[in-house]
């Protein structure tokens, strides 16, 4: 069996909560959250699949002062040595794109004290969808269990990185996207993997091979989850179902209706 190690340099690329028992939310649909319960794992996306075309993409400023780094100091990586700015904006630009897309995988979560009415609405499109609720600490110790060293956990900033390092861009997100309060965590199978020549070159073919859509990391879901709540909009029924399914599987977290479907009291 492969043995992991926690990936050592995250705390340093991501920022980390204040209290790490807040609260976690991951909104579903139901056929995803039998697939949770089924595989008793946990689901990342690549990070070029997650729906925003600029996802971990360098801003035009940051690329030039990559560039300009590489083009006046000698870097370690012999294939690296000698080159101008011009070539080292087309490498970065070509390299960093393919790296952070395609080989990143992430796995999404809210940070909120309480469910959200936006995220139901946004995440919740129809009446049977369901949120899983943890907290921080409690999913960073399960991503580690078997472990995954390459995991990294941390809250994304909303705001322009200039950072060459591709865990910390990941990690960033335009402004407009500040309402999601999300937390992320993020594995890559080349984090353990020096950066060489043969690096480069196995990055630059990516586009033409067939790279993976997602992977799934093993988690012990009665551990991992809190609290399971289905959607405000859903029925009696469809609450039933998902309480007879999980008990089914001998999961044993506690299930309730959305607290947005009962009498509100200001």
């Amino acid at each position: 069996m492969t043995s992991y190690q926690r990936l050592p340099e995250c705390s340093s690329q991501a920022k980390q909560p204040e209290n790490r028992s807040c609260k976690l939310w991951r909104y579903m649909s139901f056929a995803n959250f039998c697939s949770m319960l089924f595989s008793s794992s946990l689901y990342f996306s690549r990070a070029d699949l997650l729906g925003d075309k600029f996802e971990g993409e360098w801003s035009e400023d940051g690329i030039s002062k990559c560039a300009e780094h590489f083009s006046q100091t000698k870097p370690n990586y012999e294939h690296l040595h000698n080159i101008d700015a011009e070539q080292a904006t087309k490498q970065i630009r070509e390299l960093s794109s393919l790296h952070v897309r395609k080989s990143l995988f992430v796995n999404c979560w809210h940070a909120n004290e309480n469910e959200s009415s936006l995220m139901w609405e946004v995440y919740g499109k129809n009446d049977e969808c369901i949120v899983i609720q943890t907290n921080y600490e409690i999913l960073e110790d399960q991503l580690a269990v078997n472990g995954l060293p390459t995991v990294c956990m941390g809250l994304v900033e909303y705001s322009h990185s200039l950072d060459h390092n591709p865990i910390a861009r990941i990690f960033h997100k335009r402004p407009q996207f500040s309402e999601e309060k999300e937390v992320r965590a993020v594995y890559s199978p080349l984090w353990e993997v020096p950066v060489t020549e043969e690096l480069t070159m196995k990055l630059r073919t990516l586009e033409n091979t067939h790279v993976k859509p997602n992977v799934s990391i093993p988690v012990n879901l009665n551990t991992l989850i809190i609290n399971c709540f289905t959607s405000p909009k859903s029925s009696d029924s469809f609450h039933k179902m998902v309480c007879d399914i999980t008990k089914k599987y001998d999961f044993t977290f506690n299930i309730e209706k959305s607290k947005l479907a009962g009498t509100p009291y200001f």
